[in-house]
Order: C-alpha cells, then sequence, then structure tokens
C-alpha cells in the first residue's frame, strides 16, 4: 500500500449510503478507531490518561477523515469524489533561553479534544483535558524548541473554555512549561491561547525565559502565569 493511487472493485446493492473514510491511523499509537461498525457511531478515539498524571504523548500520525453521502442509481455510470481533511493539529513552542542556566524544562499543551465523531464531524471535549507531552525538536541554534500533535482545542465561540485559576482570563488551550534551576527549584509557566487552534493547523508561540526561568511570550495577546518555586504534589509525571 505505498503506492499514491489504489483501485477496488466493490458490489454493492443499489440504496442510499454514507461513505466515511479515516486514512493514516493504522500506526498512531494514542489514537484508535472505534465503534466503526455504523458509521453514526464511527469515531476517533484518543487513549485515557493515566489517573496519576493525566498526561500523553502526542499523536504519532496526522489522521485523515471524509464523509460522504452516495445515492447508488440503476443504470447510471456514476463517480463520487471524496476529499480527505486532516483531523488532528500542532502545536510548537519556541524559548530563546537567554543564557539563563538550567538543569530540565518539561513543556505540556492542553484544552484539546480527546475524539472525533466522524460522521458528525464533531469534536467531543473533556471535563478535564489530558496534558499533551511536547517533544523536544533539536535546532542548529541556541533556540528551544517543543512540540506537541494533537485534537484540536474548542471554537472561539465556545462559552465553555478551560481557565487554570478562578480569576483567570478564560482560554482556549494552554501551554504549561516547568523548567528546574540549578538550585532545584521549578518554575511553573501557564501560557492561556485564546486564538482557537483547528484542524490541520500548526500554532507557533514565540517568547524568551528571563531570569526566573519565567517564560515571557512575544505575543502579547498570550496571557502568562508564573509560579516560582513550584511544587509537583505528586500530580504530574516528574523526573528530578
Amino acid at each position: 500500500m505505498d503506492a499514491n493511487q489504489s483501485s477496488y472493485t466493490l458490489t454493492l446493492p443499489m440504496q442510499k449510503y454514507m461513505q466515511l473514510a479515516v486514512a493514516n491511523i493504522a500506526d498512531d499509537h494514542v489514537v484508535s478507531l472505534v465503534n466503526d461498525n455504523q458509521c453514526i457511531s464511527s469515531m476517533l478515539r484518543q487513549e485515557d490518561a493515566p489517573m496519576t498524571s493525566n498526561t500523553l504523548p502526542s499523536h504519532t500520525t496526522g489522521i485523515f477523515t471524509a464523509r460522504q453521502a452516495m445515492e447508488v442509481l440503476e443504470g447510471v455510470d456514476q463517480t463520487f469524489n471524496v476529499k480527505l481533511y486532516m483531523a488532528n493539529s500542532a502545536t510548537t513552542l519556541v524559548l530563546d533561553p537567554k543564557g539563563l542556566s538550567y538543569t530540565d524544562i518539561k513543556v505540556y499543551a492542553t484544552g484539546f479534544a480527546t475524539s472525533f465523531l466522524i460522521n458528525d464531524s464533531t469534536y467531543v471535549y473533556p471535563e478535564n483535558s489530558p496534558l499533551i507531552k511536547a517533544e523536544k525538536v533539536e535546532t542548529d541554534n541556541d533556540l528551544l524548541c517543543f512540540t506537541t500533535v494533537n485534537f484540536p482545542s474548542r471554537d472561539a465561540t465556545s462559552a465553555e473554555a478551560p481557565s487554570h485559576r478562578a480569576d483567570a482570563v478564560t482560554s482556549l488551550w494552554q501551554f504549561k512549561v516547568y523548567i528546574t534551576k540549578p538550585d532545584g527549584k521549578v518554575t511553573e509557566t501557564v501560557l492561556d491561547i485564546n486564538e482557537p487552534l483547528k484542524a490541520g493547523d500548526l500554532r507557533i508561540i514565540k517568547g524568551d525565559l528571563d531570569d526566573d526561568a519565567a517564560v515571557r511570550p512575544y505575543n502579547s495577546t498570550v496571557g502568562v502565569s508564573v509560579t516560582l518555586d513550584w511544587n509537583s504534589g505528586g500530580n504530574y509525571e516528574w523526573e528530578m
């Protein structure tokens, strides 16, 4: 199946059909196709995060889906063209360390859907969104680059976007950055992003690190909350 195009011959009764398609799912270790015996229940579902950490790795493939109503008629030569669209998306955080000394950096993104109903083309959002662990990408300079692949965030019109503290401005999704300094203290920075991450999007957030190991984003619309000497309280998969 390494060809650019493949053909299949199917014999079907003449009637109305709803055709669903999913591509590039077999090698994804985080997302599975489930309930696919009927189109109305067929969905892409992200695996559940462990209760001890609420953390998951990124999706391992770009996933594509399609849906097309088709009525097969008698004695008519018919052609149906079905376009596939990307169902997941990606985020990237680029940081300039500005010469800061540190022993460890961990980056997570959160606020995304956990499943996708293929027939309805709708996403399902949990009450407690899991943390998607960002992978570090090597660069040819001093910049630090971290990326995730996940389902989209809620849309900007949603009234149910999460907030990480009572007095915070509601955000659609977040980056959470944990930097361990040489003295062992950890600085937590939460970046609140109010622009939606849509299917097929790659959203890049850039910023500097200050002397306290806090992230200072270049985009003034990104909200920032910093906690110095942060303690995990056993909620994260933390490797000291």
